[in-house]
């Protein structure tokens, strides 16, 4: 709503001297204090992904939009898997306070650069002057939220992304630390194996994409791909064993599919309603993804389901029976695949 609102530019910057404000106050010794910080922070950065996908499809050719949303989603993976490494580094010479303060100092040059980057021309002063107003923002909203397509696009790339999400961010270290034996740390360096396989392999699908228009075929297949890989990794360890890297490196290839539900959006919405579309679609996404991390949860402390599951195929680990969920999120999301179109949403303003 606020980058459709009031542009791109002014939002933006707010958005980074939020990030800065909030890890500069972090380092301040009170609680209440820190958790301000945090939530700005987290306030701030909530715009960073929808942001950058606004600018791409608004200042660059919407027929390179699938493989420009990988490129962003390959940046901010990679970032996700190396920045806390980097900042522990730093943070072992230096006192973790100062990193917070010139992490803070930092977000000034960014905005800077952000304010001069996208400085007004003629063309996007026109464009400011055509923002929609609040009401109208509101009702571009509810019109969007209405949308068969976007939720049936959301579904299918949040049920796509789930596997990826429970490995990476909770239980991936701990199935690889207790069935293959490896140290928290080995275990932590492999599922950074999986982030890099989204890192190398994303672009190359959008770029396929790009290339031959066959997004559903290729969805198909990689998710066929990735599921008998996460299968391999799950019940069949031995056959796995010390080359767990490849495995995973492999299994993060054939998940960027997953991308591929941006190039459904970009012909789904409307141009001029960029902004609370991708938020939209991000929004269903994450959620999804947050309940079936909680279902896995869930599936691993019942015990009596793995009973019956450990009896019937042999496997005892608590993490193979909720993988059972993972493999249901990708049967699903294929089942839903060829009802996703290429209608545009219907927004109609009165």
């Amino acid at each position: 709503l606020l980058l459709d609102r009031f542009g791109n530019r002014r939002v933006l910057v707010v958005a980074v001297l939020l990030c800065g404000i909030g890890n500069a106050v972090f380092v301040f010794d009170s609680y209440n204090i820190s958790i301000i910080g945090r939530l700005l922070v987290g306030l701030g950065s909530s715009f960073a992904f929808v942001g950058v996908l606004k600018l791409c499809r608004e200042y660059l050719s919407a027929r390179y939009f699938a493989f420009l949303a990988s490129i962003v989603i390959s940046v901010g993976t990679l970032a996700a898997a190396y920045a806390q490494q980097i900042s522990t580094v730093v943070s072992s010479s230096v006192d973790w306070r100062e990193v917070f303060v010139w992490s803070g100092g930092a977000s000034l040059v960014i905005a800077m650069f952000i304010w001069f980057a996208l400085g007004k021309t003629q063309k996007r002063l026109a464009e400011q002057k055509a923002l929609p107003d609040l009401k109208t923002s509101i009702s571009q909203t509810a019109a969007l939220l209405k949308n068969r397509g976007i939720w049936l696009t959301a579904l299918v790339g949040g049920l796509l992304y789930v596997p990826t999400v429970v490995l990476t961010a909770q239980w991936g270290v701990y199935f690889f630390e207790h069935e293959y034996g490896l140290t928290q740390e080995v275990s932590a360096k492999a599922i950074t194996f999986i982030l890099l396989g989204w890192v190398v392999f994303s672009p190359i699908v959008g770029f396929l994409a790009d290339r031959f228009a066959k997004e559903k075929a290729l969805i198909l297949v990689l998710s066929l791909i990735s599921g008998s890989l996460l299968f391999f990794m799950m019940y069949r360890v031995g056959t796995v064993g010390h080359s767990v890297s490849v495995w995973v490196f492999l299994f993060g290839c054939s998940a960027a599919a997953q991308v591929l539900i941006w190039r459904f959006f970009n012909q789904i919405c409307p141009m001029e309603y960029t902004g609370v579309g991708i938020a939209i679609l991000n929004m269903l996404i994450t959620l999804l993804t947050e309940i079936f991390q909680l279902v896995v949860g869930g599936m691993m402390q019942w015990h009596a389901g793995i009973a019956w599951f450990e009896k019937l195929t042999g496997f005892v680990a608590p993490i193979q029976f909720a993988a059972l969920s993972m493999f249901a999120c990708i049967l699903v999301a294929l089942l839903l695949l060829p009802f996703l179109n290429v209608k545009r949403a219907k927004v109609t303003i009165s």
